[in-house]
Formats: structure tokens, sequence, C-alpha cells
């Protein structure tokens, strides 16, 4: 553990980096690099929107519904607003 700095405010103890490092190392030979879904950055972005005021199930069904009306990111942006 590195030292903590000087004076009154409370602290944590941090581990070195080299230890970070080498738990690291030791996770990714024993369980390899996990995989990381390739998700549509715009679908993220839109989905992300959509649940700042509903809930989970009621953003899904949102872009589902979206989705299904338009089927592609152009047609979207083509929509006229008051369709969206």
């Amino acid at each position: 553990m590195e030292e903590p700095p000087s004076g009154s405010r409370p602290f944590l103890l941090l581990p070195a980096m080299s230890d970070i490092l080498r738990i690291h190392q030791r996770l990714l030979s024993a369980y390899g690099d996990p995989p990381r879904p390739h998700q549509d950055p715009l679908a993220v972005l839109v989905s992300t929107i959509l649940s700042q005021n509903t809930s989970d199930v009621n953003r899904d069904r949102a872009y589902e519904r979206m989705q299904a009306r338009f089927p592609t990111w152009e047609a979207v942006r083509d929509a006229p607003l008051e369709d969206l």
C-alpha cells in the first residue's frame, strides 16, 4: 500500500498501481479477456434518452415501437417530428 498523504483530511489507502496491474494480469490469465458485446452507439444514446423520464419497461416498449415503425436510423432521421 502507498503511504497516505499528510494533512488533516481523511484518506483512503489505495493499492499500488503495480499491485493492480499484477492482479489484472492474473485475472486475464485465469479467465481471459471478457467478451464485450457490440452495441450500436446511436441505439445506446436513444435508449438512454428514452430512459430519462420513464421506467425501463416503458423505455423498451417505446424503443421497440420506434424500431417497428422506423426500421433504419435514416427512416428516423427523415421522419416528420410529429411522427416520432
